[in-house]
Order: structure tokens, then sequence, then C-alpha cells
């Protein structure tokens, strides 16, 4: 994933660096990147002059009660001219403006407008979203003389979703407060109300539990030594290419090979109104941050997981960080840091962190500007976390220093480690012609990291929330290498670009057997000759398309080949791939992609890539599994 130090976007950070590039010598860049130890070389910018200049605000868009009540207002007329998607998103933005409820403050901003939104949402019949905003509205201090209404429309919400005990228990505490009325419309309204419970007994019992996409199992079970890979995988190392994954024995079509979640992740700037912030989802009825109004989760549980880890420091920082034009991959570095307390640093590292700090930093290759780059980066880094009063339990330079040291090691491993977290874009038609894949953020994945690059990936990737799931794009015979991809493809871009791009970005010379082979890209492949694979060797012997051969003779090991054979297996490849491609129009994804599978196996058996038919069906099937991941429908 591309990454500089500085960032990637205009902010504070980069103009105060281009500053200092500008301004500072030669000898005062070397001073830092000949110190012995990443924590030196932080220190030594760290109490430099040009680094005391740097100063930053940590003031915050924190809440504010009258935009809330001002956007629950616009909510409320749209609500009454039954516009309620539009009344959901004015109210959201009222839940995300409101103070977070005290006792003893007694605002009632921010559970009046999750109890609006819960009205939308039930119009809408989103009953389970709306069920989960009056409960946290009535948690947020609801006006008790108001409570009755929204525990009706809860028990409604109940039986819709079918929860029998739940909705029985609300409509008859609705009836008892209702009981003895002389108001004619409440009267009505208990009417309907045992109306309702004489249903009650009728449904059928229904779940509580929201529909939630589930990370898949390895069928050939885990490697018991990287727990996130299956026992197909083995991890090698060599002197030339360090660690690297390969087949322990053969793996399928569509074999999944890595299911892992993330040692770290973050989320996209451009994505916190529309994504919860710690899992990645795409957000309905946003959870607030009880402090900022610039994030937010789409669960309590979410919004729990972060506010006691690394949004704990990370809340005050957020727009320091937005307007500091850091890339994302360094603010991974910095969550790589915040998601742990300051004393996680100060033991001895754990299992997953040396998984994590064995990552390849290419440190060796780096020049003094290179070193000076990042030193500055990581002692910004280490100056928000001190900001934000990460270090107020320890109160230890040394452990300062120390993860200063850190921050310096993360910023080398995210450069060459950092994978991008993506989702896919589908209109309600379904049609795999209008897919399209979007960044979402980024996150490190110490075992994928360790799967070397190949112009022409054996596997695929797809995300379910920020977890990520690799399977296997092609056959993959034991003892060969399991490559993934890092960006450039041999069928959309030319050799010499490839090889220059990879040397630019990840420091190293590509050898894979595009590159070694100067295979074509797509537009320019042969389609008059074919690759006919030898079953003994597992060669191919370059074949004309017209040939009348029956046998011929493989060009490496003379094993006959039998040219007759592999055409039968061929000839109803074609009416494999419309049917497939019928189904994929379709949206019938499931159903593709056995066709696609069953195809791409005939024309792995029979003939060795590069060829259009095989990379077609590739692309194909690399559809199908995307839509196994993250989908999110406009």
């Amino acid at each position: 994933m591309e990454s500089d130090d500085t960032g990637n976007r205009n902010g504070f950070f980069k103009d105060f660096h281009a500053k200092i590039l500008k301004n500072i010598t030669e000898e005062e860049i070397n001073f830092v990147s000949k110190a012995e130890t990443r924590i030196e070389k932080v220190k030594r910018v760290r109490y430099s002059n040009y680094f005391e200049n740097l100063k930053f605000d940590l003031s915050l868009k924190g809440k504010s009660k009258e935009e809330s009540e001002r956007f629950r207002n616009d909510g409320n007329k749209l609500f009454q001219r039954k516009e309620y998607e539009k009344a959901a998103k004015a109210y959201t933005v009222s839940v995300l403006m409101a103070p977070n409820y005290s006792e003893d403050l007694e605002d009632t901003a921010l559970a009046l407008a999750l109890a609006n939104r819960s009205a939308a949402f039930y119009h809408l019949r989103k009953y389970k979203i709306a069920i989960t905003d009056i409960c946290e509205a009535l948690e947020k201090g609801y006006p008790k003389e108001l409570q009755v209404k929204v525990i009706e429309r809860r028990g409604r919400c109940y039986l819709e979703t079918g929860e029998k005990v739940k909705a029985r228990a609300d409509l008859e505490s609705v009836l008892a407060a209702l009981e003895g009325t002389k108001d004619h419309k409440l009267k009505s309204t208990a009417n309907e109300i045992k109306n309702l419970l004489g249903k009650v007994d009728t449904l059928k019992n229904g779940s509580n539990k929201r529909n939630e996409s589930n990370l898949p199992a390895l069928p050939k079970g885990r490697n018991s030594l990287y727990e996130s890979a299956s026992k197909s995988v083995n991890i090698e190392v060599s002197s030339g290419e360090g660690r690297y994954a390969i087949a322990s024995k053969e793996i399928s079509i569509g074999e999944i090979l890595v299911v892992e979640k993330p040692y770290a992740s973050v989320l996209q700037p451009n994505k916190y109104s529309s994504h919860c912030h710690n899992c990645f989802k795409p957000l309905e009825a946003p959870i607030p941050c009880q402090r900022c109004s610039r994030i937010s989760f789409c669960s309590s549980t979410c919004r729990n997981i972060a506010v006691s880890s690394y949004h704990k420091t990370e809340c005050s920082l957020i727009d320091a960080l937005w307007f500091s034009g850091i890339s994302i991959t360094c603010y991974l570095a910095l969550r790589m840091v915040s998601q742990f307390p300051a004393i996680y640093f100060q033991k001895d590292p754990t299992k997953d962190r040396y998984s994590i700090e064995s990552l390849v930093t290419h440190s060796d290759k780096r020049t003094a500007k290179d070193y000076f780059n990042q030193s500055l980066m990581a002692a910004f880094l280490l100056r928000c976390l001190s900001e934000a009063g990460y270090f107020l339990e320890i109160n230890d330079d040394n452990c300062i220093d120390e993860v200063g040291g850190i921050l310096l090691h993360y910023i080398e491993i995210v450069q060459f480690n950092t994978h991008e977290v993506s989702e896919t874009i589908m209109d309600g038609s379904l049609d795999a012609k209008f897919m399209k894949t979007v960044f979402l953020g980024a996150a490190v994945y110490p075992t994928l990291a360790l799967f070397n690059h190949s112009c022409e990936p054996g596997l695929v990737r797809y995300h379910v929330n920020d977890a990520v799931v690799a399977r296997a794009m092609k056959r993959i015979r034991k003892g060969e290498a399991i490559s993934e991809n890092y960006g450039p493809i041999f069928s959309q871009m030319k050799t010499y670009e490839r090889k220059l791009t990879l040397k630019e970005q990840y420091w190293f010379d590509c050898q894979c057997q595009p590159c070694s082979n100067n295979w074509p890209v797509f537009d320019d492949l042969d389609n008059q000759e074919w690759k006919f694979r030898c079953n003994s060797c597992n060669n191919g012997t370059k074949i004309p398309f017209d040939s009348v051969d029956a046998v011929i003779k493989c060009s490496t090991c003379l094993s006959p080949v039998n040219i007759l054979k592999g055409l039968k297996k061929l000839q109803d490849t074609d009416d494999l791939f419309k049917t497939g491609t019928d189904l994929l129009e379709k949206g019938e994804f499931a159903r593709a992609q056995r066709c696609f599978e069953e195809l791409l196996g005939i024309l792995d058996d029979v003939l060795l890539p590069p060829f259009r038919d095989y990379l077609s069906c590739q692309e194909s099937l690399r559809k199908c599994y995307l839509s196994l991941g993250n989908i999110n429908f406009i």
C-alpha cells in the first residue's frame, strides 16, 4: 500500500516538515540518522531546537446542545412530511452533536434525538435498529412522562421481530400505565394494545440477535505456528526471499488459506461519517462518541471497545491528526501503540507483539534523510500521545523514550506491511458489472504480511469488517509458492512499469514469472497459440491454435502430451463461461462461483497461463469472492 513518511494531504505537520527540510543542515540530518538505536534517533529530534517550534492545537470539535436541537427540529419537520429516510439522517446528526447524558446535568438532548430517530426507523421497518435506539434513549435519561410512548413503540418492534416475551412485557407495562385513563385518545391506544397482546401468542419465536457477518473457518485446519493460516500453508525462510509461503499440500481453487483479524486497523478519515470507527461496518444508526462529534460507531459494543483502548487517547487528538495531514499508514503506527496502555511496552513482548516487530523494515537500506524523516514523524506522534495524557499513569521518562523508539520501528514496519481494507459497492440490481471496490482504511495482518508478491497472484483478498480472508485463485501444487499481489498485476501493467513501481515502493527487484518471462498485458495476449500442460513435468508446450496433431512431445521432458484429450476437456468451456456470466449478472454469486471454479479447474488441467480465457475466468471468480465480504448497497 502506497505511503510516505509525512503524509499525503495538506496539513500543518506537512508544512512544518517542509520548512525544516528547507533550513536544516546535512550535519543535523546525519546527527539523527547515525544514532545507534531508534530510541536515540527520536530523542535527538525531540530535544532539537527545530522540533521545539512545532505547535498544534488539541481543541476538539465537541458537542453542541443548540446544534443537536436544530437538527432534531429539522428531523421533526421531515418526519411530519413522511420523509423518513431524510428524517433519520437529520436525527442522526442531532444524536452525534448532543452532549453526553449525565445524571447531574439531566440533559435530555441525546435521549430525545435517539427516541425521535427510533420513530423514523420504525416507519422504515428497521425494527431492530429502532429497538437499540429506544433502549439507549431510556438509558440516557428520556423524560419519564414520555416513556410510555417509546416503550409502546419498542413493544411493537418486538412483535415485528418475533420476540414474544419482550413484546408482552413492554405492551403489558404500557397497558398498566394507561389503566383508568379518561382521555379518549389514550383509551383508544389501550384497546389497540389489548388487541396486540392477543396476537402475541400466535407469533413464531424470533431472535433478538442481529445478522452479523461471520468469518469463515479454515476447512483444512489451522497451521500450528501461524494460527491465522491454513494447514495447507507452510512459512519457509531463505536468505534471498526472507519468509514466504508455500503449499504444504495441493491447494484447490477457492480454498481458504488465511482468515486473520488485524493487529491494528484505522478507518480512512473520509469514512468517519459513514462507517464504524472500530469495525468498519457501514452505519445505519450511528452511536456517538461521548466526547467528540467527529466519529461514530455501529453499536455500543464497538464504542466500548474503542473507548477502553485506543480512543481513550485518540479522542482528544482526532482533530489534530485530521488537520496535521499525516498519511493513514503513520496513523496506523500510532494506533499500534495507542490501543495498549503505556505499561504494556514495559513488559516482555507478547507473541502477537513479536509477530509484528519481526516484520521486514529494510532498515539496512535506508538513507540518512529517510531515517531523519521517519524520526521526525515518530517524535510528532510521541508528542501527540504525551499531550493527550497517554503517559499520565506511568510518568516515566524512560518509558516515553522507549515508546518513541517503538513508534519509529512501527513507522518502518507499516511502510512495507500495510494492507488496504475495502468494501464492494453494489446497486440494487446485484449485477456484477456494476461492482466497485472502495478503500475504507488500512490494517496490518502479521501472517498475511509474510506472503511474497507475484504479478500473477495465487490468491484473492476480501474483507469481513476489518478482518481479511484470502482464497486461492488457482490450483497450487505442493511445494509451490503461494503469492499475493502488492498492487501491480501483469495483465494490466507492462513489465518495466511493474518492476519500477515495486522497486520504488517496496524496495525489491521483482523476479516473478510474469516479470522474468515478460508476459504481455491482457490486450496483447496472443489468442492464436496455446501452451498445453505436461502431466509429467507440469511445464507447457506451445501449440498453434489450428494444430491438427493429436499427440506431441513436451518441449521440456519429451513426455507425450495428449492434445486431443485436452481439446475434448475444453469443448464445453465456452458454455460454462456463459452460464457463469449469466448468473453473475443476476447476482447469483454462489452458483456463479461454482461454475467459474469448475471452469478454472478445467483450464488449469489442460493449459498453462497466460491466456485470455483463464484471466477472464479468474476476474469473474474474483467478483464472486468479493460478494462474500463487505458489501455496501447504494
